[in-house]
């Protein structure tokens, strides 16, 4: 994850099975200050400037400190395939590379008018997705069983809708806009 507030930068990497985990630095040369390892002196590094800004934000600019081991972004969780329209509905790729989940279209305009929504949904593996729609499309926020998943949606600040299609109803919740959004720990 890439968090940006005012001019500090702050990257945080997860790894997912503590057996593939690896020691990592990036381009740049950044200080590590989690875990803590000593003082930290600032700043330190190179200067990250804003062309380079969407390719460290995306992850692309880690490096493992471990010769021959290389580190880049999960592509399917980063660089999924693109959504289709079909009918009144959007296809939506899932992170496990083999199946698909469905939306309202009705949500993409939604979107374009800056109202965004969040819903779960889940594909044939089964695993269960949290999606929250965005300017830029829909992303997967959590993969998890159906119980977990759930109960994110149901901590999320905002309003529940019923959408009606031809199936029967897809519920969503409006989400209030990215400045007030919070989520309950």
């Amino acid at each position: 994850m890439t968090i940006l507030v005012g001019q500090l930068v702050l990257q945080g990497v997860r790894f997912t099975t503590a057996s593939l985990q690896v020691e990592l630095s990036t381009r740049l040369e950044l200080p590590e200050f989690w875990p803590p390892v000593g003082p930290v002196t600032w700043p330190s590094g190179q200067p990250l400037e804003d062309d380079a800004f969407p390719g460290f934000a995306d992850g692309k600019s880690f490096r493992s400190v471990e010769q021959h081991i290389q580190v880049k972004p999960w592509k399917r969780a980063t660089e999924l395939e693109p959504s289709l329209a079909v009918g009144g509905m959007v296809e939506l790729p899932t992170i496990c590379g083999k199946h698909v989940v469905y939306y309202p279209a009705a949500l993409v305009c939604e979107a374009m008018h800056g109202r965004f929504y969040a819903f779960g949904t889940a594909c044939e593996c089964p695993m269960t997705y949290l999606i929250h729609t965005e300017p830029d499309g829909a992303h997967c926020k959590a993969a998890d069983t159906a119980e977990v998943i759930s109960g994110l949606y149901e901590r999320l600040p905002g309003e529940e809708y019923e959408i009606e299609d031809d199936d029967g109803g897809f519920w969503c919740k409006r989400l209030p806009s990215p400045f007030q959004q919070k989520m309950e720990p």
